[in-house]
């Protein structure tokens, strides 16, 4: 396991990285979904396609790589393609899952390999809409707590700032891209 610091709009990013098969001249570059790690996708694709050098990343905010910024996906595809030009690396192939694949939308490969995409909005169940309209119509009584009561299980422990990236990245509309 590797790390670099990449600056992206006076930020600094510590992103941490592995490379398998690094005698190998193409490149598989592998991105993980919302809330996974470069160590789960590692375990999952490691013993696959041998002749290629894959690399795997840490996100921004997961796994051991840093994220103290509010993003979009937009951004996190600008911090990946500027750590690829830092490590001196064009990947042939850019494989991604669920929210990786979205990023890996927006990179500039020969080779695009979506696993269960993010990126498509579909309607908001009944439900969640429900509580979406509660905890605005409190917000102004000062009843944030309520918000806390309604939050998603995928958003249980993060920072403000990972909080804040769900809230852009959940409501982004890929679809024109696919």
């Amino acid at each position: 396991m590797a790390s670099k610091e990449i600056t992206y709009k006076s930020h600094t990013f510590t992103l941490s990285y592995e490379i398998l098969n690094p005698s190998q001249n193409e490149v598989l570059l592998v991105l993980h979904g919302w809330g996974s790690n470069k160590e789960i996708m590692k375990q999952a694709f490691g013993k696959l396609l041998p002749h290629y050098r894959h690399l795997y990343l840490d996100l921004p905010g997961f796994g051991k790589s840093s994220n103290e910024m509010i993003l979009t996906t937009e951004d996190y595809a600008a911090i990946v393609t500027l750590f690829l030009e830092t490590v001196g690396v064009k990947p042939k192939i850019a494989m991604g899952h669920s929210f990786g694949g979205k990023v890996a939308t927006l990179l500039q490969t020969p080779c695009l390999v979506l696993l269960s995409s993010a990126g498509v909005i579909t309607e908001k169940p009944w439900s969640v809409k429900l509580k979406i309209a509660t905890v605005k119509a409190l917000k102004p009584l000062g009843m944030t707590f309520i918000r806390d009561l309604f939050k998603s299980k995928d958003v249980e422990g993060m920072s403000h700032e990972m909080y804040e990236t769900f809230k852009n990245v959940v409501d982004e509309d890929f679809e024109s891209r696919f």
